[in-house]
């Protein structure tokens, strides 16, 4: 798989989704994004991305029944992203009790 290629592309569509305002789009592109740094290997950049989701994911709030899925699956990759960032906390720095919480916090969303 070409995960620097995607990290590329979902860079690029991360800054082209900022430039045009649409926020549900920018981040769904950042958390797709995170998962292909860590799979490029350029795990500080994906850790940084991953929280940068975390802290955006309520941001792009809608009444626009046309969203629905697209918030649907930004809440899917959310929980993707815990997912990772738990595996990551526990395999690179042994923080067990963040470790799990963030895989509690993915599983739930999950659910």
């Amino acid at each position: 798989a070409d995960y620097a290629g995607a990290a590329e592309d979902t860079e690029r569509a991360e800054l082209d989704f900022r430039a045009i305002g649409d926020k549900i789009q920018r981040v769904l592109s950042a958390a797709e994004g995170a998962l292909a740094l860590y799979g490029a290997d350029r795990v500080p950049e994906a850790v940084e991305k991953m929280k940068f989701t975390f802290r955006s994911k309520g941001v792009p709030a809608s009444n626009n029944p046309d969203d629905i899925g697209l918030l649907q699956e930004l809440s899917r990759r959310d929980a993707e992203l815990h997912l990772a960032y738990a595996a990551h906390l526990l395999a690179t720095e042994n923080r067990v009790v963040d470790a799990t919480a963030q895989w509690r916090s993915g599983c739930i969303r999950l659910e």
